[in-house]
Protein backbone atom coordinates (compact mmCIF):
# COMPACT_ATOMS: atom_id res chain seq x y z
CA UNK A 1 0.00 0.00 0.00
CA UNK A 2 1.17 3.29 -0.82
CA UNK A 3 2.12 5.47 1.75
CA UNK A 4 -0.74 8.39 0.66
CA UNK A 5 -3.46 5.68 0.41
CA UNK A 6 -4.62 5.10 -3.34
CA UNK A 7 -8.08 6.16 -4.76
CA UNK A 8 -11.03 3.44 -4.12
CA UNK A 9 -11.90 2.48 -7.83
CA UNK A 10 -8.11 2.22 -8.72
CA UNK A 11 -6.94 0.34 -5.88
CA UNK A 12 -10.06 -2.08 -6.08
CA UNK A 13 -9.60 -3.11 -9.55
CA UNK A 14 -6.15 -3.21 -9.65
CA UNK A 15 -6.31 -5.54 -6.31
CA UNK A 16 -9.42 -7.56 -7.30
CA UNK A 17 -10.54 -6.55 -10.79
CA UNK A 18 -13.81 -4.23 -9.62
CA UNK A 19 -15.08 -3.23 -6.27
CA UNK A 20 -18.15 -4.90 -7.04
CA UNK A 21 -16.94 -7.21 -4.07
CA UNK A 22 -17.98 -3.86 -1.51
CA UNK A 23 -21.35 -3.84 -2.32
CA UNK A 24 -22.74 -6.42 0.03
CA UNK A 25 -20.29 -4.75 2.86
CA UNK A 26 -22.26 -1.31 1.84
CA UNK A 27 -25.48 -3.08 1.71
CA UNK A 28 -25.13 -4.51 5.51
CA UNK A 29 -23.27 -1.67 6.49
CA UNK A 30 -26.25 0.58 5.69
CA UNK A 31 -28.59 -1.57 8.19
CA UNK A 32 -26.14 -0.29 10.98
CA UNK A 33 -25.76 3.06 9.96
CA UNK A 34 -22.41 3.11 8.35
CA UNK A 35 -24.03 5.05 4.84
CA UNK A 36 -20.32 4.65 2.96
CA UNK A 37 -21.62 7.68 1.67
CA UNK A 38 -18.61 9.27 0.06
CA UNK A 39 -15.31 6.00 0.34
CA UNK A 40 -13.25 7.77 -2.31
CA UNK A 41 -9.96 6.72 -0.85
CA UNK A 42 -8.35 2.75 -0.09
CA UNK A 43 -6.22 4.22 3.03
CA UNK A 44 -2.86 3.19 4.62
CA UNK A 45 -4.10 3.54 7.92
CA UNK A 46 -0.36 3.33 10.15
CA UNK A 47 -0.47 7.05 10.72
CA UNK A 48 -4.53 6.83 11.66
CA UNK A 49 -3.02 4.01 13.93
CA UNK A 50 -0.67 6.72 15.12
CA UNK A 51 -3.12 9.40 15.68
CA UNK A 52 -5.61 6.39 18.03
CA UNK A 53 -2.49 6.04 20.72
CA UNK A 54 -1.20 9.38 20.46
CA UNK A 55 -4.72 10.83 21.61
CA UNK A 56 -5.26 7.70 23.63
CA UNK A 57 -1.69 8.01 25.70
CA UNK A 58 -1.75 11.85 25.53
CA UNK A 59 -5.45 13.07 25.82
CA UNK A 60 -7.51 10.20 27.44
CA UNK A 61 -9.30 10.09 24.24
CA UNK A 62 -11.27 6.90 23.87
CA UNK A 63 -10.18 4.84 20.79
CA UNK A 64 -13.58 4.05 20.01
CA UNK A 65 -14.34 7.85 19.54
CA UNK A 66 -11.05 8.11 17.80
CA UNK A 67 -12.09 5.14 15.25
CA UNK A 68 -15.90 6.52 14.65
CA UNK A 69 -14.14 9.85 13.77
CA UNK A 70 -11.78 8.92 11.58
CA UNK A 71 -14.53 6.25 9.75
CA UNK A 72 -16.60 9.10 9.37
CA UNK A 73 -14.37 11.26 7.53
CA UNK A 74 -13.17 8.23 5.53
CA UNK A 75 -16.53 6.86 4.28
CA UNK A 76 -19.05 9.78 4.63
CA UNK A 77 -16.81 12.82 4.16
CA UNK A 78 -14.11 10.99 1.18
CA UNK A 79 -11.41 12.70 3.10
CA UNK A 80 -8.12 10.44 2.68
CA UNK A 81 -6.90 9.67 6.19
CA UNK A 82 -3.51 8.30 5.17
CA UNK A 83 -2.86 12.06 4.65
CA UNK A 84 -1.06 13.79 7.91
CA UNK A 85 -2.97 17.18 7.32
CA UNK A 86 -6.20 15.27 7.48
CA UNK A 87 -4.96 13.46 10.34
CA UNK A 88 -4.18 16.95 12.28
CA UNK A 89 -7.44 17.98 11.79
CA UNK A 90 -9.22 15.21 13.12
CA UNK A 91 -7.00 15.25 16.09
CA UNK A 92 -7.31 18.83 16.78
CA UNK A 93 -11.45 19.44 15.43
CA UNK A 94 -12.95 16.48 16.53
CA UNK A 95 -10.79 14.67 19.04
CA UNK A 96 -10.25 18.23 21.00
CA UNK A 97 -5.95 17.87 20.97
CA UNK A 98 -5.39 21.29 21.54
CA UNK A 99 -5.20 23.90 18.73
CA UNK A 100 -1.65 24.75 20.29
CA UNK A 101 -0.06 20.98 20.16
CA UNK A 102 -1.03 20.58 16.59
CA UNK A 103 2.77 21.18 15.96
CA UNK A 104 3.54 18.60 18.04
CA UNK A 105 1.01 16.28 16.79
CA UNK A 106 1.78 16.71 13.58
CA UNK A 107 5.64 15.88 13.88
CA UNK A 108 4.85 12.59 15.65
CA UNK A 109 2.74 11.63 12.83
CA UNK A 110 5.61 12.60 10.36
CA UNK A 111 8.56 11.27 12.10
CA UNK A 112 7.08 7.55 12.63
CA UNK A 113 7.45 7.80 16.20
CA UNK A 114 4.25 5.39 17.22
CA UNK A 115 4.73 3.43 13.95
CA UNK A 116 7.14 0.44 15.62
CA UNK A 117 4.54 0.46 18.78
CA UNK A 118 1.50 0.37 16.47
CA UNK A 119 3.35 -2.01 14.22
CA UNK A 120 3.71 -4.47 17.13
CA UNK A 121 0.54 -4.58 18.85
CA UNK A 122 -0.87 -5.32 15.38
CA UNK A 123 1.58 -7.83 15.39
CA UNK A 124 0.58 -9.10 18.77
CA UNK A 125 -3.10 -9.30 17.80
CA UNK A 126 -2.63 -11.13 14.95
CA UNK A 127 -0.35 -13.60 16.56
CA UNK A 128 -2.84 -13.92 19.86
CA UNK A 129 -6.08 -14.34 17.65
CA UNK A 130 -4.95 -14.70 14.25
CA UNK A 131 -6.22 -11.83 13.02
CA UNK A 132 -6.32 -11.77 9.29
CA UNK A 133 -8.57 -8.54 7.90
CA UNK A 134 -10.03 -5.78 9.31
CA UNK A 135 -12.48 -5.10 11.43
CA UNK A 136 -11.85 -7.82 13.65
CA UNK A 137 -13.64 -7.74 17.33
CA UNK A 138 -12.67 -9.32 20.49
CA UNK A 139 -15.20 -9.59 23.34
CA UNK A 140 -14.44 -10.79 26.83
CA UNK A 141 -15.81 -11.06 30.25
CA UNK A 142 -14.15 -8.39 32.94
CA UNK A 143 -15.62 -9.86 36.24
CA UNK A 144 -13.72 -10.67 38.50
CA UNK A 145 -14.73 -14.10 39.01
CA UNK A 146 -13.58 -14.56 35.14
CA UNK A 147 -10.27 -13.18 35.03
CA UNK A 148 -8.09 -16.13 35.18
CA UNK A 149 -10.85 -18.39 34.50
CA UNK A 150 -10.20 -19.85 31.72
CA UNK A 151 -13.09 -18.36 30.02
CA UNK A 152 -12.38 -17.62 26.36
CA UNK A 153 -13.01 -14.27 24.86
CA UNK A 154 -15.26 -14.41 21.62
CA UNK A 155 -13.77 -13.28 18.34
CA UNK A 156 -15.31 -11.89 15.27
CA UNK A 157 -13.72 -10.96 12.17
CA UNK A 158 -15.66 -8.98 9.66
CA UNK A 159 -18.78 -6.97 9.31
CA UNK A 160 -20.96 -8.32 11.67
CA UNK A 161 -24.48 -7.65 12.29
CA UNK A 162 -26.11 -6.20 15.61
CA UNK A 163 -27.95 -9.31 16.63
CA UNK A 164 -24.59 -10.76 16.62
CA UNK A 165 -23.35 -8.42 19.26
CA UNK A 166 -26.46 -8.59 21.29
CA UNK A 167 -26.33 -12.50 21.43
CA UNK A 168 -22.48 -12.37 22.68
CA UNK A 169 -23.50 -9.77 25.45
CA UNK A 170 -26.77 -11.59 26.36
CA UNK A 171 -24.00 -14.67 26.73
CA UNK A 172 -21.43 -12.70 29.02
CA UNK A 173 -24.69 -11.09 30.78
CA UNK A 174 -25.77 -14.97 31.70
CA UNK A 175 -22.90 -16.00 32.60
CA UNK A 176 -22.30 -13.56 35.29
CA UNK A 177 -25.63 -14.16 36.41
CA UNK A 178 -24.19 -18.17 37.37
Amino acid sequence: MKPQGEDFETYNIRRWGSSSWTQHLKKEGRKSGANFSNWKWWPNTIKAHCLIKYAAENYGVDTSRSNEEIFHRLYEKGENISLVDTLVDIGVQSLYIPAERADELRYYLESGQGEQDVRAEIQRGQKMYRISGVPFFVIESVTEDDRGSGSRPFALSGAQEKQVFLEIFNELAQREEE
